[in-house]
């Protein structure tokens, strides 16, 4: 008899877990996403950080580079303008 028990009991868990099995496998995938999201969503203001400072970057090039044609414009105009005079 208590083995006809158990046989009962094991089979109606097998057979739950057939049942709730991919369910259960869903939700932990879910979770899973949830977590990815989370940690992009924390990595997100670093990622900010160093896009500005790449930025940043770019921007002192550029202002070394508009200073650097300014004075070789500016020779060329001084130098042909006292060529010419």
């Amino acid at each position: 008899m208590s083995n006809c028990i158990m046989y009962y009991l094991s089979h109606c868990v097998r057979s739950l877990f057939i049942e709730c099995g991919p369910t259960v496998v869903q939700v932990a995938e879910e979770r899973f996403a949830n977590m990815r999201t989370v940690r992009a969503f924390v990595q997100e203001k670093n990622e900010s950080l160093v896009y500005n400072s790449r930025i940043d970057n770019v921007l002192q090039l550029s202002y070394r580079e508009a200073v650097a044609r300014a004075f070789f414009w500016a020779m060329v105009t001084c130098h042909c303008f006292l060529h010419h005079t």
